[in-house]
């Protein structure tokens, strides 16, 4: 199975902060595939 990102368009909040949300947009198998992340937790290093 190949994977291809394709763009990620931001929803709601500061982008990279906790609380952001966004959908991811990938190419699976010919078929294009999305899934919206909320991030929960930072680890600063």
């Amino acid at each position: 199975m190949f994977t291809r990102f394709q763009k990620i368009e931001h929803i709601s909040g500061e982008p990279g902060t906790v609380g952001a949300v966004a959908n991811v947009y990938f190419i699976t198998n010919e078929q294009e595939m999305s899934i919206k992340e909320t991030i929960t937790d930072t680890n600063e290093n």
